[in-house]
């Protein structure tokens, strides 16, 4: 019997830190900001040093774990509290095109400085905020994401990869404020179980709760749900008559009362919540196409390593800038990829959507009742005939 392969698909996630850069408002000169900058690189390589001494002495992944906590921590000494009103309004800040009228080709770089102010309309004089920038062509399916450098003083500059000939627009938007991203810092450490869970326990239409925890803390009998294998701790009480085997599923809700001031609750408003920073300027720069050369090899499976532009989509496709992606648009090539081979997905519901499509996706891949049919449930499907199991 052919030997089975195994693969184990995981939900990445990426994480955006913004270090800084600093211009004027009306004329950006980019050579006198150059010793800034580099006071700014040796002291990034020195936290990078000192983080690397700490890690040697701890397993390589509670490293990385540690070293990320690290890099956040640092960032978010940044980050304080403060009124409403000194907050960084998205519209009252500005984003200018570094160069507008110059012309770029593929494979160039685009600047964009990016200067903020509070709600009062006055120039912010620190950093921390939390901006999401891509470029775009909605015409062509195109987008990239932009890398943002932030100088602690107010100014941010932004730089795109230019991929694809066309019209290129810029999109800037605040998704934070530095002190809505202060706000939610708090809520974390100092109410970290304002997420409450309870368990629901149900036998022959008698249905019972119970609430659950991630330690051991409820005060009388519990049913344990820990996880010997990866050691993680469930616990929940027992309830009042059903057995701890009647356990069928989790519901979550909020644990909180007025533990936030009004101009908290403000900062975290949805209409203060990834608002567009206005375009001081063009918004927009056409690229022309330039013949590049440079061939890529095969994109292969390999660890993830932190890239500030590590792809483009095009025509609604993820095309990688750095080694050539397969495409697997027909079942046939599907197929072929997945057979003799057991599938994992473990994630939320958006990876559960992966199942989904590969279900439809192959016709010899058909779904399998394991008997409990509820949207957490485990999903299984098997393709008999070309030994593939799928499994969420």
């Amino acid at each position: 019997m052919m030997k089975r392969k195994w693969i184990l698909i995981l939900p990445s996630i990426v994480f955006g830190c913004s270090i800084l850069y600093n211009c004027s408002r009306h004329q950006v000169n980019i050579l006198a900001f150059m010793p800034k900058f580099s006071i700014l690189q040796s002291s990034i390589a020195q936290f990078k040093s000192d983080s690397q001494q700490k890690s040697k002495s701890i397993p390589k992944p509670l490293s990385e774990v540690e070293s990320i906590y690290w890099t956040l921590a640092e960032y978010h000494q940044r980050s304080q509290l403060g009124s409403f009103n000194s907050s960084t309004k998205a519209r009252n800040s500005r984003y200018y095109i570094l160069d507008s009228s110059a012309n770029f080709s593929t494979g160039d770089i685009l600047r964009v400085f990016v200067e903020t102010f509070n709600q009062l309309g006055q120039k912010q004089t620190y950093g921390g905020d939390f901006l999401i920038a891509r470029a775009f062509n909605t015409d062509l399916q195109a987008g990239v994401k932009g890398s943002v450098l932030d100088m602690n003083d107010g100014s941010y500059l932004v730089t795109f990869p230019l991929f694809w000939q066309g019209n290129t627009r810029i999109s800037i938007r605040l998704y934070h404020s530095a002190q809505a991203a202060a706000v939610i810092r708090k809520l974390r450490e100092n109410y970290p179980h304002r997420m409450a869970y309870r368990g629901i326990f149900i036998s022959q239409g008698q249905r019972e709760t119970s609430d659950c925890y991630f330690e051991a803390r409820h005060p009388g009998p519990i049913c344990d749900f820990s996880d010997l294998n990866s050691g993680v701790q469930w616990i929940c009480g027992k309830p009042p008559s059903l057995s701890c085997d009647y356990f069928r599923h989790m519901e979550n809700y909020l644990n909180e009362s007025n533990i936030l001031s009004k101009d908290e609750e403000m900062l975290l408003e949805s209409s203060n919540i990834l608002t567009e920073v206005t375009p001081g300027g063009a918004a927009s720069v056409f690229v022309h196409k330039k013949d590049l050369k440079s061939t890529f090899a095969q994109c292969h499976i390999q660890s993830l390593k932190p890239s500030s532009f590590s792809g483009f989509f095009l025509n609604n496709r993820w095309i990688p800038s750095h080694c050539q992606m397969q495409y697997f648009d027909s079942p046939d090539k599907t197929v072929q990829c997945l057979k003799g081979k057991k599938v994992f997905l473990i994630g939320d519901s958006t990876t559960r959507q992966w199942w989904e499509y590969l279900l439809h996706h192959i016709p010899s891949l058909k779904a399998v009742d394991v008997g409990r049919h509820e949207w957490y449930s485990e999903h299984l499907a098997i393709d008999v005939a070309n030994d593939i199991v799928v499994q969420w």
